[in-house]
């Protein structure tokens, strides 16, 4: 239920930069900016711009989730693509280099693009374990790869080995063949 947009803003003094992004981000949103709830994160990258990453969602929804959520009091709700790579960083020694990392579920598989031990990019494939495990696995890994390579260029790697390709896995079977499709490739999983 979030929607993220990439932004070139000015580098101005930080509450410039949030009314400059609002006003932006407005112009954008699929729905009045007092229906949404919107969070940013910048980044200088030299000649007086920042590029600043908006993530944006519906308020209803937000507070909807949160309410639900409050039973399990929790300490921080964190979209799922940086709870991926939270975890990453905590339970299986992350660092800061750059790296993709990969959350292999049953009908999907969402890949994240780590850099400083923060979420850069992230991209949800319809390819999960279930295919994996199928009678037309070996096609599932071709195409498997197929989404990743295009994935890595979206990220802006347009050699496949140039950067770490992280499978968050329990050992099992499945993970394992993914990761043996993506080795095969030439992809440094």
């Amino acid at each position: 239920g979030v929607i993220f947009y990439s932004l070139r803003v000015p580098a101005v003094k930080e509450g410039e930069t949030a009314a400059i992004v609002r006003l932006q981000a407005e112009a954008r949103l699929p729905l009045p900016l007092d229906q949404m709830e919107l969070a940013w994160r910048s980044q200088h990258v030299g000649d007086g711009q920042m590029m600043v990453t908006v993530a944006a969602a519906k308020r209803e929804q937000l507070h909807r989730f949160v309410d639900e959520a409050r039973v399990f009091r929790p300490k921080q709700i964190l979209l799922d693509s940086e709870g991926i790579v939270k975890v990453w960083r905590s339970l299986f020694s992350g660092d800061d280099e750059p790296a993709v990392v990969i959350s292999a579920r049953q009908r999907s598989t969402r890949v994240c693009l780590s850099g400083d031990g923060r979420l850069v990019n992230a991209v949800s494939l319809d390819t999960g374990t279930e295919d994996f495990s199928g009678p037309r696995r070996v096609e599932a890994g071709d195409r498997f790869v197929q989404d990743m390579r295009s994935v890595l260029e979206l990220f802006g790697y347009t050699d496949p080995g140039a950067v770490r390709v992280i499978v968050l896995s329990d050992g099992g079977r499945v993970l394992k063949q993914m990761v043996s499709s993506l080795r095969s490739s030439g992809l440094n999983a």
